[in-house]
């Protein structure tokens, strides 16, 4: 079965394969990696030089054979085998909802394109912005947080992993390119049930078939959930503004930063061609998205999260939108709340 890893080694200003500045002499260099079903071993990452140090930018290197056999200056073989662990550790990334490591294994290479061509001006500055940052980048646009993963694929004699903190999809450098918004990307996803994130700038995303989790983040982002019961995520901020391609019965709009108290029972909606506007308290979102015609939308709070499901039209004739729509409070009582016309 193949599997997906984080990789770290250890990086010194000692060896020129691995040459750093001084003062960040024991750091640790991160990659992605992949192990396919026949044992093979490929990894994803950016580069840079020691003209980096005046500017240079992203080498992008996309799928090349990890580990040496030559040397073993990795401290690891391209069979995979470690051969200094106090230099080198690898750990197998948790693929949430139902993912595949090959799936993601190729969002990962479609989102490596969309960054090496959108941000190819990106400098490469080994303490700011280096290849960790394209890791931290990567692992974040397919829903992981590289956190939760530093402490157990830190190799002894690593003390750090510098810009590990800087997510360019968020905010990149350059002096020459304006990436203050960060880097745009376009994806799209395959059969299995994928996550997707977006950053600050326009992005398009399309989740494929499967029942997959797309955030666009900030930016007026174009989102299409393609088959399967999708979940659109994001804070009003992030979503208003946005594109839903395929609103269809069973998908969702997950709403965070809502508070129950400033929902009460004032949520609302209205339906006006291709615009749909949320209501709910004070907060106003306006999307351009479709929903079947004489479908609803009900909503469910749970602590700080409105989800807003599409749910199929009742068997009355006539377009029930924008009518009054019901609150979903838990799974043995609902009620109805809000108005907009007859209840359908």
């Amino acid at each position: 079965m193949a599997k997906l890893y984080i990789a770290a080694n250890y990086v010194t200003s000692t060896e020129p394969a691995f040459w750093v500045p001084g003062d960040l002499e024991n750091s640790g260099h991160l990659q992605i990696v992949y192990e396919s079903d026949d044992g093979n071993f490929l990894e994803l990452e950016v580069q840079g030089s020691i003209a980096a140090a005046a500017g240079a930018n992203w080498i992008f290197v996309q799928s090349q054979d990890h580990g040496r056999t030559d040397d073993g200056i990795d401290y690891v073989t391209s069979e995979g085998e470690i051969t200094n662990a106090n230099r080198y550790s690898r750990v197998e990334l948790n693929l949430e909802n139902g993912q595949s490591a090959e799936e993601a294994w190729s969002l990962l290479n479609q989102i490596y394109n969309s960054l090496e061509g959108n941000g190819s001006g990106l400098d490469y500055d080994f303490r700011t912005q280096n290849s960790n940052s394209f890791v931290t980048t990567l692992l974040y646009a397919i829903g992981i947080d590289v956190n939760d993963y530093l402490t157990a694929v830190t190799p002894l004699d690593v003390v750090g992993f510098p810009a590990v903190e800087t997510n360019v999809l968020l905010r990149g450098d350059n002096g020459l390119f304006d990436y203050s918004d960060g880097v745009a990307i376009s994806v799209s996803g395959g059969d299995g049930n994928d996550h997707i994130r977006g950053g600050n700038n326009i992005d398009t995303i399309n989740g494929g078939n499967g029942n997959d989790i797309l955030s666009g983040g900030a930016g007026t982002d174009t989102m299409t959930g393609g088959e399967g019961a999708d979940i659109f995520v994001g804070t009003p901020d992030e979503l208003n503004g946005d594109t839903i391609t395929d609103l269809e019965v069973g998908d969702r709009i997950e709403l965070s930063g809502i508070q129950r108290s400033s929902i009460a029972d004032s949520f609302t909606y209205s339906v006006n061609g291709s615009n749909l506007i949320l209501s709910l308290g004070t907060r106003t979102i306006s999307l351009v998205a479709d929903i079947p015609e004489g479908a609803n939308l009900a909503l469910s709070s749970v602590e700080s999260i409105a989800t807003i499901v599409v749910v199929a039209p009742s068997n009355d004739a006539g377009d029930s939108r924008s009518t009054a729509t019901t609150l979903v409070l838990n799974s043995s009582h609902s009620e109805t709340v809000g108005s907009g016309g007859d209840s359908g």
